[in-house]
């Protein structure tokens, strides 16, 4: 039996032990997947020793976290306050009252978690592909499952390839895709990209929106979206 604090909240997502349990041959992973998510009942870590492990994460607008630190970006997706194990492996939702425990200000809190997002995106690499000649398409190489919050990196323009131009579009329909191309290359990109978007949303364990997002000096906003099949 699962036991909580009473201040505690367990959010998971039932879409990823549903997948295991359909495709794993045997139930070690999906057990391994419970003691993941369940393991993390630890007191709440103090400033000094949590700041460095904040950050923003890329969610959908329909994860409810009671209490959580958070902001809606688009009409299907929000940006959450998150602590992230060193190793990649878990992540916790933080609440208000837990923010609030540590005595440091809105300001300071929210530096921390863009300062975790500009780490992470400092261990990615950027790589680009043309799959129609004169219009790139780029992503990233990251140790972290969570690829699409690069998206919400203050550094994403300057980790970008130049030959994208800015501002940019994006496509994050999972937590771990995300696909950037210039505006230019819109008309050309968008019919090749629908199929993609709409497989990587419906088969993820985290799958985010079907939404067709624009990254400019002015922040991210949604210019559209793809329509199921």
């Amino acid at each position: 039996m699962l036991r909580l604090p009473a201040d505690r909240h367990l959010v998971v997502s039932l879409a990823e032990p549903i997948r295991i349990a359909e495709n794993a041959a045997d139930d070690d992973e999906l057990r391994s997947w419970f003691e993941i998510a369940t393991a993390d009942n630890r007191p709440l870590p103090a400033w000094p020793d949590i700041r460095h492990r904040l950050r923003w994460n890329l969610e959908p607008i329909g994860l409810q976290v009671p209490d959580g630190v958070g902001v809606a970006i688009s009409r299907n997706l929000q940006r959450v306050l998150v602590e992230v194990e060193p190793d990649e492996t878990r992540l916790r939702y933080i609440t208000s009252p837990e923010a609030r425990s540590w005595g440091a200000s809105d300001e300071a809190i929210s530096d921390a978690a863009d300062q975790g997002l500009d780490r992470l995106m400092m261990a990615a690499a950027a790589y680009v592909e043309e799959p129609v000649t004169g219009h790139p398409v780029a992503s990233f190489e990251t140790p972290s499952p969570s690829k699409a919050s690069l998206l919400l990196a203050a550094s994403l323009r300057s980790s970008l390839p130049e030959r994208l131009g800015w501002p940019v579009l994006a496509v994050a329909p999972a937590r771990d895709f995300l696909l950037l191309f210039g505006e230019a290359s819109a008309d050309v990109l968008l019919p090749r990209l629908g199929g993609i978007v709409h497989r990587e949303f419906s088969r993820s364990g985290y799958p985010l929106a079907e939404e067709v997002l624009r990254v400019s000096d002015r922040g991210i906003e949604a210019v559209g979206s793809f329509q199921p099949p």
